[in-house]
């Protein structure tokens, strides 16, 4: 080994993290969590980048770090549409289910109804879940309920049961 020194090395790169430091300090100012958010650095506490974080109030020190954003982050989108497709497939089934019941019960009225309001639940469900996909808004949850919908649609399995039963 030669006693040459060694060139220093550059500010600012991965080498600089120590493999001790946890997740939530190696943010930086910019992807930082909102203030007072649960596990979000203080206005004293360093970052990875060892600039502190704003408190979000405009007496505190900046990082003055180039690129440091103090802007607050966007909200969160919400995965509303998403949840409601499914509860709105769940509704299907549970009609479909009762209507069926009742129809081989002699009860044809309520099961009839019954089986309008399985078909619009999961026409409804169809088209939020189709929203939410394209909307980003509970993405997979919403293509899911589309794809279950379709499938839980008493009309659709109609017709594919009758082509089915055709072919025999």
């Amino acid at each position: 080994m030669s006693d040459a020194p060694r060139p220093p090395r550059p500010v600012g790169g991965p080498s600089d993290i120590p493999a001790t430091m946890p997740i939530e300090r190696l943010r930086t100012p910019g992807s930082a969590q909102p203030a007072g958010a649960p596990g979000a650095p203080t206005a004293s506490e360093p970052l990875g980048d060892g600039s502190t974080a704003s408190s979000g109030d405009p007496a505190a020190p900046t990082s003055g770090a180039p690129g440091a954003a103090d802007a607050p982050l966007p909200p969160r989108r919400r995965r509303t549409p998403g949840v409601l497709a499914l509860v709105l497939v769940v509704v299907a089934v549970l009609a479909e289910a009762a209507a069926l019941t009742l129809a081989t019960a002699d009860a044809d009225l309520a099961g009839y109804v019954l089986a309008v309001v399985a078909i619009g639940a999961s026409v409804a469900a169809l088209v939020v879940g189709l929203v939410a996909a394209i909307l980003g808004r509970g993405r997979g949850l919403g293509a899911v309920a589309a794809v279950l919908a379709v499938i839980a649609n008493p009309l659709v399995q109609l017709i594919v049961l009758t082509a089915v039963g055709s072919r025999s």
